[in-house]
């Protein structure tokens, strides 16, 4: 599933942040469903102001054995 999470600023900074061209970006979240949920991605801004981050799931790499 994938989540669209909005930030909702609210007085005054909430009315002058488009304005002056500051709105926050939208947060992306995607999540495996099932009886056990898991987290898959996600694409947000981890601080005010800054860049957007992606943070994905790996797998593990195994060394074969005998090496």
């Amino acid at each position: 599933m994938h989540y669209v999470l909005k930030v909702d600023i609210g007085g005054v900074k909430g009315v002058m942040a488009p304005l002056v061209g500051k709105p926050p970006p939208d947060s992306h979240v995607w999540i495996l469903g099932g009886t056990a949920p898991a987290f898959v991605k996600s694409e947000q801004p981890l601080f005010n102001e800054g860049p957007m981050w992606r943070i994905e799931l790996v797998s593990p790499a195994w060394p074969k054995p005998g090496r």
